[in-house]
């Protein structure tokens, strides 16, 4: 992965910055189920070990950390795939393969326990906004240091990932986020 570009740090960490950067296509192999918002991280606790035992079974190894891919529905809901990103894994019914996008993606890691990740969030949906890119209905989050690796929730460490999509001109986002003529925004 290469570093195209780094912006300001996240709002009350010296440390996690926004990045701009080029990614690989990347297999992840998990489980998917449409949950509301608020069951979400529970669901992820209990999924991700059962995930594991899977990968076991067909002999695939994990290629990096534990993760959660993201889809917004229009009810209100999420599409959520839990897994691990993979090199290649044997067909297994218990478990599904999210592909994710080659290409320019925006990145934060916040620091500490996931019910203070809203700041990471409005942080990079700023910077797109910001840089005239569309808020996608795709994002995923690293769990670079999570509950798997320690009890201790002011340790976690998650990658929070958004793709880049250019936003089209005539767009509502590109009206809104672009000043009207004559506006001194």
């Amino acid at each position: 992965m290469k570093t195209d570009e780094t912006t300001r740090p996240v709002a009350g960490s010296a440390a996690p910055t926004v990045e701009v950067v080029k990614l690989e296509r990347v297999e992840v192999a998990g489980m998917r189920r449409d949950l509301r918002v608020r069951e979400r991280r529970e669901w992820t606790r209990r999924t991700l070990p059962r995930v594991a035992a899977a990968l076991r079974d067909v002999g695939a190894e994990p290629s990096g950390p534990a993760m959660s891919v993201l889809r917004a529905r229009t009810d209100g809901t999420l599409e959520v795939t839990v897994g691990y990103p993979v090199r290649a894994v044997s067909p297994e019914p218990s478990l599904t393969v999210e592909l994710l996008p080659e290409g320019g993606a925006v990145r934060a890691v916040h620091l500490g326990p996931y019910d203070s990740m809203m700041g990471t969030y409005d942080l990079l949906v700023e910077w797109l906004v910001g840089h005239h890119h569309e808020v996608g209905l795709l994002m995923w989050e690293e769990y670079l240091i999570g509950s798997d690796t320690t009890d201790n929730p002011a340790l976690y460490q998650t990658r929070a990932v958004y793709p880049l999509s250019t936003v089209r001109a005539g767009s509502v986002l590109a009206a809104s986020a672009r000043p009207a003529p004559g506006d001194s925004r």
